[in-house]
């Protein structure tokens, strides 16, 4: 038998690895810098948090990829297919919690959809929410968070905004029924342009004249528009001001009037971040202000929210291109001719990450281990080191071998 991994899943070597925990504790820190809490919540749900009207809805695209289970005792469960609605029902079973709550939860999501370069369907999320709050500081706080993470990370990129309001406002101008089905063609505008979203709105059978006023009104520079409807004036309004905030953080936007995102249950702010001049394509951290869907989990109160995410997976497809792998070890301790464990846990207390070299190989075999796993440098210590209370270290990048102190070994 050929045992083999699942579609959509894949293994996460060493080095790979441990790249990710540093993008994970960039992450991690950023979030705690601007005071969010952490938050574990567990991978599987019940069947209906996941298709509740604000979680996927029943007959959404979301609900049909999501993985479904039965336990033993017969009741229908689901693997989450995102964080946010598991902090919903969390907040729904805990109606006291002091307002705002900030959080923040790094952790596995699931989704049985189609695969392409940068999607699985097992894949890590970075989530950060502030909930209880109408003020549109958090917005541009969770926009700077974005800016900031992927700016550590070294990952060039736009960060385009949007108010869902805007995109209402449009339709009750455009003389648009069914809005919904209307935002969900409109938000392909970038990927299937203006005639292929003609086409998807006739096919919803929204009638011609108001698809032409729509898409005139969706590909209206953000400065000329001007929308008769009270949701677009507010919308508009509401993005002017979040703009104006996010200066405050020194945070460039694209505006970019055809985004809606997936999720039905956004209800003003939306962000999508993409990389510049990268292979991946697909959005590597998005979010918006989700006004009613944790609400609606604790019976119908209003609760304000926003919420970002950082897709782990594609951020680590573009790290991985962009940095060296390394070991998780700096130094490989070679002893010859002595007992290294002493000498290497005495160098483990003071900080230095270091791997003991295991048997009686010649040099020559452990600098090509060092060399094959990316350790920097090889400590090669002797009598002669001992007695002179010094270190030989061999630098595998440049070739060259010094002898150092304790103290220097611990710049290096």
């Amino acid at each position: 038998m050929k045992f083999i991994k699942a579609k959509g899943v894949r293994d996460v070597e060493p080095q790979i690895k441990l790249l990710k925990n540093e993008m994970f504790k960039v992450i991690q820190d950023i979030f705690e810098s601007h005071g969010l809490l952490p938050l574990e919540t567990p991978v599987i749900e019940r069947w209906e948090t996941l298709s509740a009207k604000y979680g996927a809805g029943e007959g959404s695209d979301v609900l049909k990829e999501t993985f479904k289970l039965h336990d033993q005792g017969g009741r229908d469960l689901g693997l989450r297919f995102e964080l946010t609605t598991s902090l919903a029902r969390y907040l729904a079973e805990r109606p006291n919690t002091k307002m705002p709550f900030k959080r923040y939860e790094l952790g596995r999501v699931y989704r049985d959809g189609p695969l392409k370069v940068g999607r699985y369907r097992e894949f890590w999320q970075c989530d950060a929410d502030i909930v209880g709050t109408n003020s549109l500081q958090a917005d541009a706080e969770l926009i700077a968070i974005i800016h900031k993470g992927l700016s550590k990370l070294n990952i060039e990129h736009v960060i385009k905004i949007n108010n869902r309001k805007i995109l209402t406002g449009m339709c009750e101008d455009a003389g648009v029924d069914n809005s919904h089905d209307a935002i969900i063609a409109i938000d392909k505008l970038d990927k299937i342009g203006a005639e292929g979203v003609e086409k998807e709105l006739q096919e919803r059978n929204i009638e011609i004249s108001a698809t032409r006023r729509l898409l005139q009104l969706v590909q209206t520079p953000f400065n000329e528009l001007d929308l008769i409807s009270q949701a677009g004036k507010d919308g508009i309004e509401e993005l002017k001001n979040v703009i104006e905030l996010c200066k405050q953080y020194n945070v460039p936007l694209e505006i970019n009037t055809s985004l809606a995102r997936g999720q039905a249950y956004y209800t003003g702010t939306v962000i999508e971040a993409f990389a510049i001049n990268s292979k991946i394509t697909s959005s590597i951290a998005a979010g918006g202000r989700y006004d009613n869907m944790i609400g609606d989990y604790m019976g119908n109160k209003t609760v304000p929210a926003i919420g970002i995410s950082f897709g782990a997976e594609p951020i680590m497809d573009i790290l991985s291109e962009n940095k060296s792998l390394r070991h998780s070890a700096k130094f490989l301790f070679v002893p010859m001719k002595i007992e290294g464990a002493p000498i290497v846990e005495k160098m483990r207390s003071e900080g230095l990450k270091i791997e003991l070299a295991y048997g009686k190989k010649g040099l020559s075999k452990y600098l090509d281990y060092a060399n094959v796993l990316n350790i920097p440098y090889v400590i090669i210590h002797g009598e002669k080191e001992v007695q002179a209370g010094n270190y030989t270290v061999k630098n595998m990048s440049t070739g060259e071998q010094t002898t150092v102190t304790l103290e220097q070994l611990k710049c290096l």
